[in-house]
């Protein structure tokens, strides 16, 4: 559930960065620090994904599911 929701927060993020790029800046000229905001979403997104998938985050977990580093 989780991995589904953070790539539909990547996807749309990448998306319109390409168009920004492809289109010579024009939705970066509307929105002045939109390269910032679309990384800064994809980033964390991924660093979401990637917890989920390496069953780090204890509320998606059970506890005989999770890694430990100290087992």
């Amino acid at each position: 559930m989780f991995l589904i929701l953070t790539g539909a927060v990547m996807a749309p993020s990448i998306l319109v960065l390409t168009a920004d790029h492809l289109s010579g800046g024009y939705f970066s000229a509307i929105a002045p620090r939109l390269t910032f905001h679309g990384e800064y979403a994809s980033l964390v997104a991924f660093g979401v994904s990637w917890l989920t998938a390496s069953r780090m985050l204890p509320f998606i977990t059970k506890k005989d599911e999770r890694l430990s580093l100290l087992r």
